[in-house]
């Protein structure tokens, strides 16, 4: 009996690790490499005691409730390109619905406490929750944003947002594609800057041609005959810049530049466009891979 226990116990050990399917990460390492890649921001008060990640708001519908409320952080869910109301705020605000007969501010003021947080505002990540179907943002409003300096202006707001994923995605991805699916609603200011450089990058290209001056043609010898001007080449035009994708390209813009693909395959939230030298992969409209 004492064998077959132990056998039981080293199974229970050395099974998940022998099914988890090969080049996984185990969904511990997933929860941790998400931890690692958001450091949190650490205050005491108004001041950061230890700087951290701060993250810039990308989708409107955001609630934030004031630090100081009773009601603490609003709760926000993001699924599927979509932000609701969290399950908690909702039962919250269907009690503060039912207080009209109760005298007093109480209903107002609680009903008037959240506010929309703004696109491209940027906020200070507190705490980073990885659970079996979603990964949880506290964040909070900044101002400012200085690390070094509390601004004494700002009244913070804080929120939480619960972002969804498909239940045990801790071992059907990795953090590459959880980052890219945070990014749309909660993008690092870098990630951000790197969006608009490469919708920038399009429209530099075209104008560089145009940027250049013209090569005037050589003169004709004043005696030659009006037949030989025909026969004078005109100066060969300089060679155009190579066409560069870029990650985070739109559908449109990749389209501009190389033309309607010669085929379009479809997996899942992936779409890859098929060029006679390249392939495009777009994941929500954005470019996420060139081959």
């Amino acid at each position: 009996m004492r064998n077959f226990i132990a056998s039981i116990a080293f199974a229970s050990a050395v099974l998940p690790a022998v099914c988890a399917p090969q080049g996984q990460a185990p969904a511990g390492n997933l929860a941790q490499q998400i931890q690692g890649a958001y450091p949190v921001t650490v205050m005491q008060g108004m001041k950061v005691t230890q700087p951290g990640t701060i993250l810039v708001v990308k989708k409107e519908g955001l609630q934030a409730n004031p630090m100081d409320s009773k009601l603490k952080a609003f709760y926000n869910d993001y699924e599927d390109g979509q932000v609701t109301t969290g399950a908690r705020s909702s039962a919250i605000g269907a009690v503060t619905d039912k207080l009209p007969s109760i005298p007093g501010p109480f209903k107002k003021k609680a009903k008037l406490e959240a506010r929309a947080l703004a696109v491209d505002e940027k906020v200070y990540l507190l705490k980073v929750e990885v659970q079996p179907t979603a990964v949880v943002f506290l964040i909070q409003t900044c101002g400012t944003c200085d690390p070094a300096a509390a601004d004494p202006a700002h009244h913070p707001y804080q929120a939480s947002v619960s972002m969804h994923f498909v239940k045990g995605f801790q071992t059907a991805t990795d953090l590459k594609h959880v980052q890219q699916a945070v990014s749309d609603i909660l993008a690092a200011p870098e990630d951000n800057a790197g969006d608009q450089n490469a919708q920038a990058q399009p429209q530099q290209q075209e104008a560089a041609p145009a940027a250049q001056p013209a090569q005037p043609a050589p003169a004709a010898p004043a005696a030659a005959p009006a037949q030989q001007f025909d026969s004078i080449a005109p100066p060969a035009p300089p060679p155009a810049d190579p066409v560069q994708i870029g990650l985070g390209q739109t559908v449109e813009q990749v389209t501009a530049a190389l033309g309607q693909p010669g085929k379009v395959l479809k997996a899942g939230t992936k779409e890859i466009y098929v060029y006679k030298d390249l392939k495009v992969t777009f994941v929500k409209g954005k470019v996420t891979d060139v081959e």
